[in-house]
């Protein structure tokens, strides 16, 4: 019996130990699954982290490439912007130089007009000399103006018939005077090629002018062998000392005539207007050039405007590295995460391959003593028997192995249920050593929480503070603001009365303009009036002349009136005619004191009538008192 007790004590020792091991075993497996549970969530929440911060990193790419797009877009405007204000700079420079606002003069712009309508009638109307040919050089402009003098606005056409036929249409449409150059009449001399090296400084007329060939004959009659010289000294060598028969011209316009006079000087303003003709070609595509670079520099300010202000891609850019920021943090910190838990993984793997041999061995070491005790028991129960069977009789059990069974169920049951507490007290010890780690470590995460905490209160309140610092500077600029506002809604205001001014005076003064142009017209038709006029009274003086009428005279004299005006071939001009006859007529003056009072009173048309009706009465009576010239003939016929 104490063999056997000592084999109980034994077995349930190595029950203990098994339930222990097997306690242990079951733990760590659950403990394993709870970390594999931990390591599938913290693995889905780092995914999900890793493609937040991948979608921030690829926002921030594009924020960058657009923040330098618009850096270098804006950087090239500015560039672009730079060099068109330079250009327009210079070009406006161009223009005060050449005085390009002026107005061309009434003359000048009757003359193109004149042009314009003679081209618009006659196919063979070149145009003006001054427009068909231009120098090579700018510094050759006064020396070729002066060159072609009074040819510069001649008009040139193909042939003397259109020539005649313009005459025609000018006097019918009493559109002014002009010089005409018909092609087909002009056959200027040809020009020496010694000219051409008669010094380095001085070169012909033609050669410094670019012209179409057509034209070639009226060019060379404007300038005959007329040289450019480079300075008067030249010039002087060319006449006095080389003695050619040419006239020089100087670059400033100072002129060594063929006879050996000089002129020019200071005087030459004439012709440095005339070279301003030259000038309106070039003017105009400065003019151009102006207008072109305003329209671009509006272009890029469009364009500027258009771009993404630099402040707001850069708010962009700070508050998505903020964003990345806390996305890598949050990603770190679940790495740290699943990598402890990797780390718990491995240790709990380790220990449950430490435990499970344990287990395992503790089992096998149960088995062999529960056989060992059959073992026993049988040889006890069999060498028992025999002494116990008297007694088994008595108490009417088979065997005393059955009476044992009936007596010890429940010193068993107590046993079995001691051993169950035992185990499940191991497995609590095991599962609170867990809980107070975990206890450990999160007591340890909270410090760092709180730490961090009351960094972050003491950063807010410095935020708070630099918040309300902010806020009264704000609510300055805020009442600057408003007070700006108000300036420009008074200076708005301003702005409204002077536009009205503005307005109000440019009405006025197209009204005036309107007023003026009435008084041109009106003072043109007066002047063609006094032209008309003036022909008619050429007409009858010249008929008086004639007619070999007596007339009587204040001044002047019948004699000094021309008969007739002659028109040349070469050149045909009507300005001489007209101021010719404008002289003639200023110097004769009629003397209208024998006429009656009434004839002098009455309109003109009047009195016109009724001494046409009183001629026509006078020669018909002299006719009627003349014999017949021819009555002396039939009467000497008939007598022979």
């Amino acid at each position: 019996m104490h063999t056997r007790d000592v084999q109980d004590r034994q077995i349930q020792l190595l029950s203990e130990a098994a339930r222990r091991a097997s306690g242990r075993v079951d733990g760590l497996q659950g403990q394993l699954e709870g970390l594999e549970a931990s390591e599938r969530v913290y693995a889905q929440q780092r995914q999900a982290a890793e493609a937040d911060v991948a979608g921030v990193e690829r926002e921030m790419q594009q924020a960058r490439r657009d923040a330098d797009a618009a850096k270098a877009e804006h950087e090239r405007l500015v560039r672009v912007e730079i060099e068109l204000n330079e250009k327009l700079e210079g070009v406006l420079k161009d223009l005060s130089q050449a005085r390009a606002e002026q107005r061309e003069t009434a003359r000048e712009a009757r003359l193109k007009d004149m042009v314009g309508a003679l081209q618009r009638v006659f196919s063979g109307v070149h145009g003006r000399l001054a427009e068909l040919c231009s120098p090579t050089q700018h510094k050759y402009d006064v020396a070729v103006a002066t060159v072609l003098g009074r040819h510069m606005d001649a008009i040139v056409v193909d042939r003397q018939a259109t020539a005649i036929d313009c005459i025609a249409y000018i006097k019918e449409q009493r559109a002014g005077q002009a010089t005409f150059l018909p092609l087909d009449a002009l056959h200027p001399p040809p020009t020496s090629d010694s000219l051409r090296h008669a010094h380095r400084g001085a070169r012909l007329a033609t050669d410094v002018l670019q012209f179409d060939a057509a034209i070639e004959p009226a060019v060379l009659h404007a300038c005959g062998s007329a040289l450019v010289c480079d300075s008067l000294d030249i010039a002087r060598h060319v006449c006095y000392e080389r003695k050619l028969d040419a006239k020089a011209v100087t670059l400033d316009g100072s002129v060594i005539h063929r006879s050996g006079l000089i002129t020019g000087g200071a005087g030459s303003r004439g012709q440095r207007s005339k070279a301003q003709v030259w000038e309106a070609a070039a003017v105009d595509n400065l003019r151009k050039a102006r207008d072109r670079l305003a329209e671009e520099l509006q272009g890029v300010a469009r364009e500027r405007r258009r771009l993404a202000k630099e402040d707001a891609l850069a708010e962009r850019l700070a508050g998505l590295q903020t964003r990345h920021r806390v996305c890598r943090d949050a990603l770190d910190a679940l790495v740290r995460k699943l990598q402890g838990l990797a780390t718990e993984h491995r240790h709990m793997d380790s220990s449950l391959a430490e435990c499970r041999p344990a287990a395992a061995q503790a089992a096998e070491e149960l088995d062999q003593a529960k056989a060992m005790r059959a073992e026993a028991e049988e040889r006890i129960y069999a060498a028992a028997q025999p002494i116990f069977a008297d007694f088994c009789r008595r108490l009417r059990v088979p065997s005393l192995q059955a009476f044992e069974h009936q007596l010890l169920p429940a010193t068993e049951a107590a046993e079995e249920r001691r051993l169950h507490f035992r185990t499940q007290v191991s497995r609590l010890d095991s599962q609170l050593a867990f809980e107070q780690q975990q206890l450990d470590e999160a007591a340890a995460k909270l410090a760092k929480l709180e730490q961090a905490q009351q960094s972050t209160i003491t950063a807010l309140a410095s935020l708070k503070t630099d918040q309300a610092r902010e806020q009264a500077e704000m609510a300055t600029l805020v009442a600057q603001i408003e007070s700006l506002r108000s300036e420009l809604a008074m200076l708005n205001a301003k702005y409204s009365d002077a536009t009205e001014d503005v307005h109000a005076a440019r009405h006025t003064l197209e009204k005036g303009l309107k007023e003026l142009d009435a008084m041109n017209k009106e003072l043109r038709a007066r002047a063609t009036d006094m032209e008309r006029a003036q022909a008619e009274k050429a007409a009858v003086l010249r008929r008086c002349k004639i007619e070999d009428i007596p007339l009587p005279l204040l001044r002047g004299s019948l004699q000094a009136l021309p008969l007739e005006v002659s028109v040349g071939l070469s050149q045909m001009s009507i300005d001489d005619t007209q101021s010719s006859i404008m002289s003639v007529n200023d110097d004769i003056a009629p003397d209208f004191s024998t006429l009656p009072q009434d004839d002098r009173t009455d309109a003109p048309e009047a009195v016109d009538r009724k001494y046409l009706a009183e001629i026509a009465r006078l020669s018909a009576e002299i006719d009627a008192l003349n014999p017949n010239p021819h009555a002396r003939e039939r009467l000497e016929s008939a007598r022979a």
